[in-house]
């Protein structure tokens, strides 16, 4: 009975998740290619437990800001081999699982290869933290659920200000 509860846990939870993108080695390039922002999770084969939910629940958060992709790429390295392509290219080990990368597409000339900037998530996997990290590398063009892009402007401006007599006309 305990056998049977644990892999009805496991398949249900490697299912994929709503609001995230499931990317291999074919669909990869071209599907990040049409977003300036894609936050990733590199992770094994079959994921499961909390911090795959949490990035579950952050896609589903995220659904709605139309220029970030939140995505995942499955690698498994047994049985039938999959993505093991990205374990060598974004220098990935089997005990760094999971991993997150926010890539932001780089302006090129037209005709140019499209480039990314790389930003590895190092922090607590939550939606708090996952989120902040998002907002601060992507400020000037994400605007979080629940949030009017008017006043994160504002807010912006608030902070930089140098002085109280900036702030007051902000305030104003």
């Amino acid at each position: 009975c305990t056998f049977l509860l644990l892999t009805f846990l496991a398949v249900t939870s490697a299912q994929p998740l709503p609001g995230v993108m499931q990317l291999d080695t074919l669909n990869f390039n071209k599907t990040l290619a049409h977003f300036p922002y894609s936050f990733i999770k590199f992770d094994k084969g079959y994921p499961i437990g909390e911090k795959h939910a949490t990035f579950g629940e952050l896609g589903k958060d995220m659904a709605k800001v139309h220029n970030l992709l939140m995505a995942e790429v499955r690698i498994q390295d047994y049985g039938d081999k999959v993505n093991l392509e990205f374990m060598e290219r974004f220098r990935l080990t089997k005990e760094m699982l999971p991993e997150l990368v926010l890539f932001e597409r780089q302006k090129v000339k037209k005709g140019q290869k499209v480039r990314y900037e790389e930003s590895r998530y190092g922090g607590p996997i939550d939606r708090d933290s996952m989120g902040e990290f998002l907002k601060s590398k992507a400020s000037e063009v994400m605007i979080l659920p629940g949030c009017m892009k008017e006043f994160d402007l504002l807010a912006e401006k608030f902070m930089k200000a140098e002085n109280d007599k900036e702030r007051e006309v902000i305030h104003a």
